[in-house]
């Protein structure tokens, strides 16, 4: 515990001196290291003590400042080599500056690293000449120098690199979430259109038998002739509401006088499998269904039948089986082909297409499931639609 409470206290330490603990740990360690070697360099006490241990306890703000720091740093080591003894100066600084000259390559650009190059390398080099074994012909301290600077831009580089890469990636989720959205809103708007149809047709149908009885009554049973115009009217008020909500959800591409034609069901699905097979596909169908489905369920299901082929042909399979059945009170709707070894990673990196928001949407409205992906070796579209109707009969 009073580990843990020295760790908090020095974490609060650095947070409020502006630094990092890492950075302030690796400066009390330079600082240690030129201390202990002040004793071999035959520095004044009062110089070594004085004015060299405080510089190098500035590398702990190495990367706050990197162009003060390295100037101080360097700027001290060039002191030190004049007042050493030593024939090599002061090494543990030559490591301080080393430090220092890699930060400001690796944290600088523009203005600030030409600033940072151009302060450091004079200093670097005056204090190697500087050293009672120095030599103006010695290119030793430019090549330290040179290789702290390049090793720095190296790893600038690829920092930014992957803050780009990290960024862009951001983006693109971004974007693909905002598709993925706008994806759902879109099939959403095509899945009212086509209900609306559907929607319709019951309702007109309801208008006209209640008519049909209300005539047939002629002026027999008043009561139920104002139950069967109150009917009518509802449901031609109801028609004319459908119609204006149709007219809100048409996208622009479908035209100002877009009409729909009767929406497809089960009962369309053998023509469409023909289409697929003159499409190049072959597909083996098995269907152990009637057509009595609620309409709704019946324009989901061959949706995602369609969907699932289309995608089948688009990715290059040339067989698929198509199996549609009731199993109790459940629809099942089975669509599979065959995987190409080497295209098993492609086709399960689709989970996310706009065909699969369709059918997700499609099954969500009826409180159905949905299961797209690979199965051993074929690509598998399993979907489950209530096939109660309203009053509870089957499809049978």
């Amino acid at each position: 515990m009073q580990v843990q409470a020295i760790v908090e206290r020095a974490n609060r330490w650095c947070a409020r001196a502006g630094t990092a603990p890492a950075d302030a740990l690796l400066a009390a360690a330079a600082t240690a290291f030129v201390a202990v070697d002040l004793d071999y360099t035959g520095v004044h006490p009062l110089l070594g003590y004085g004015l060299a241990l405080p510089a190098m306890l500035t590398l702990a703000w190495r990367r706050r400042d990197p162009v003060v720091v390295a100037t101080v740093v360097c700027a001290t080591n060039l002191m030190l080599s004049l007042a050493s003894t030593n024939p090599y100066g002061s090494q543990a600084a030559g490591v301080a500056v080393i430090l220092a000259v890699y930060t400001v390559a690796s944290r600088c650009d523009g203005h600030a690293a030409l600033m940072g190059g151009t302060l450091t390398l004079p200093l670097v080099v005056v204090a190697h000449i500087a050293t009672k074994d120095g030599d103006p012909g010695d290119f030793i301290a430019v090549l330290l120098w040179g290789a702290s600077w390049a090793a720095g831009r190296v790893v600038r580089r690829r920092t930014l690199e992957a803050a780009r890469i990290a960024t862009e990636a951001t983006r693109r989720a971004q974007e693909r979430e905002d598709e993925a959205r706008e994806a759902v809103s879109r099939e959403r708007d095509r899945i009212a259109r086509e209900l609306h149809d559907v929607v319709a047709h019951a309702v007109s149908l309801i208008v006209v038998q209640a008519g049909a009885e209300r005539l047939a009554l002629g002026k027999a049973s008043p009561r139920t002739r104002g139950a069967l115009d109150a009917i009518e009217v509802t449901g031609r008020q109801a028609l004319i509401e459908l119609r204006a909500m149709l007219a809100v959800l048409r996208s622009p591409e479908d035209g100002a006088h877009a009409e729909l034609g009767p929406q497809p069901d089960v009962s369309a699905l053998p023509a469409l499998v023909e289409r697929v097979r003159e499409a190049g596909l072959d597909v083996d169908m098995r269907s152990d269904i009637g057509t009595t489905l609620p309409a709704g369920v019946g324009l989901s299901a061959y949706r995602i039948v369609q969907e699932a082929l289309t995608n089948a042909v688009k990715h290059g399979a040339r067989t698929a089986t198509v199996d549609v059945r009731v199993d109790g009170e459940v629809l099942v709707i089975d669509v599979r082909n065959p995987l190409r070894p080497n295209a098993k990673r492609t086709r399960a990196e689709l989970g996310s297409g706009r065909g699969l928001i369709g059918m997700r949407e499609r099954v969500a409205l009826h409180g159905g499931g949905l299961q797209v992906g690979p199965n051993a070796d074929a690509w598998v579209v399993r979907a489950w639609l209530p096939a109660a109707s309203v009053d509870g009969t089957l499809a049978r």
